[in-house]
């Protein structure tokens, strides 16, 4: 974190990223519950949404990796021992750095799908992989 705050209370940067990730999370995941019961020819806007969205939270998450590996780190309340108050940041740590590689994963799903074009906030995406069914199966079921 950015600056000494009170043991065991978070800055308010921090605060307003993780409800922010927290939304946008919410967010992908009611995309993701609506996609499979829209047809075929109505999923690109959701698509879309949903790839503009996961960079969103994928950037977000990335910022807070950052923001936790610099100093000054917090410490624990009053109460809560060390190794406890240790073993809950590395949790969070992983389900950020989890957030990021789904970007990822995310992202090379989308370009291995057939005819799927990565529209980013409107932005059309050049396809860096090509379509493949063995791409969209390894990263769909990792």
């Amino acid at each position: 974190m950015t600056a000494a705050v009170v043991p065991g209370r978070q800055d308010r940067v921090s605060t307003i990223l993780g409800w922010a990730m927290f939304a946008g999370f919410t967010i992908l995941l009611f995309n993701i519950l609506a996609l499979p019961r829209t047809a075929l020819d109505e999923r690109e806007g959701l698509r879309a949404f949903h790839d503009s969205v996961g960079l969103i939270v994928t950037v977000l998450a990335v910022w807070q990796l950052i923001r936790m590996s610099r100093p000054p780190a917090l410490a624990p309340p009053p109460g809560l021992p060390v190794d406890s108050f240790a073993f809950n940041r590395a949790l969070l740590a992983t389900l950020y750095l989890v957030f990021v590689l789904e970007g990822v994963i995310g992202l090379v799903y989308a370009w291995g799908e057939f005819d799927r074009e990565v529209v980013l906030f409107g932005l059309h995406v050049p396809g860096l992989v090509g379509d493949s069914d063995d791409v969209r199966k390894f990263f769909g079921y990792m």
